[in-house]
């Protein structure tokens, strides 16, 4: 496992860098005065590739809303960070949507300082007691997979990889992590950190190839059974049509069998449907076995994972 030495002047600058190395390319804000360590970084980290591209949003659901669209555009996830508790709450609705996407997207926000004096970063404005929360997290804590408050400098490799961690696992979901501004502020000295990260990622899940397979035939039955009446020019066989003409009502184009002296098989036909035209459902509820009742016989199949 490799390590790198991080030189940083402040936790801030070590959370972008660490960001980078991480493969987070975009940080989108709405800042407020708990950005001050973060602008310090970016303007000395401008122009050597050591941090992600800020970006400054005006609204804080437009900033949750854009990283949603990175992902579904690049399949990358993106930071946002935003202002204490009211930010939290602007870019709320914005994370109830990626939380029921299954979109991955870091949430930040800063922290009003916890201290009143003694540390860079501690309260000088009056509004750092007027925006004090008790819970900070617990308006979003319903719609994350997991939610943090940065205490210490020590611990920020294991945070930050934690949180990408989490929100990369199926099922996918945005998190969220506070950033206190004593914590940003603060000078780690040199930081040393795993390179490739430690914690990460690194397979996809695949659902059973029999599964698939039993999923086919329900669905090919249900579709020999629905439409085989609706068939164009089928011919004299049962549950066969001359080749080269078999199509389903809703095909545009017919399926042609590989040979054009073979009758084609309705039930192959059903299954390439099923197989290659991608035939795709969504349904996040049923409300209770009476509507699978009035299917008569029909069965019921969970495709993808279970939010």
């Amino acid at each position: 496992m490799g390590t790198r030495t991080l030189r940083p002047d402040t936790t801030a600058e070590a959370y972008l860098e660490l960001l980078k190395e991480r493969g987070i390319d975009v940080f989108l804000g709405n800042a407020g005065t708990d950005f001050a360590s973060l602008v310090e970084a970016f303007a000395k980290l401008e122009g050597q590739a050591r941090a992600p591209r800020p970006l400054v949003v005006p609204h804080e659901f437009v900033a949750v809303s854009m990283a949603h669209g990175y992902f579904a555009a690049s399949g990358r996830a993106a930071a946002v960070m935003v202002h204490v508790n009211v930010g939290t709450g602007n870019a709320s609705t914005a994370v109830i949507t990626a939380a029921r996407a299954n979109v991955p997207v870091l949430m930040t926000a800063g922290r009003t300082p916890v201290t009143e004096e003694g540390l860079p970063g501690s309260r000088d404005l009056h509004i750092h007691w007027a925006q004090e929360s008790f819970d900070q997290a617990a308006m979003l804590r319903e719609y994350v997979k997991w939610d943090y408050e940065l205490r210490t400098p020590v611990q920020l490799e294991a945070v930050v990889d934690r949180a990408l961690e989490l929100m990369h696992a199926e099922p996918r979901g945005p998190v969220y992590l506070t950033l206190p501004r004593e914590v940003l502020a603060a000078a780690p000295g040199p930081t040393t950190i795993t390179s490739p990260p430690r914690r990460a990622v690194r397979s996809e899940r695949w659902p059973d190839p029999a599964r698939i397979d039993e999923a086919a035939r329900l669905l090919a039955d249900l579709l020999l059974d629905r439409t085989t009446r609706r068939l164009a020019d089928v011919g004299p066989a049962a549950g066969k049509a001359p080749a080269g003409r078999a199509r389903l009502a809703h095909e545009q184009e017919p399926i042609v069998a590989e040979d054009d002296a073979a009758d084609v098989d309705l039930r192959r036909v059903a299954e390439q449907i099923v197989r290659e035209r991608h035939v795709r459902l969504r349904v996040p509820h049923v409300t209770g076995p009476r509507r699978l009742e009035d299917g008569l016989g029909a069965g019921a199949g969970q495709v993808g994972d279970d939010p």
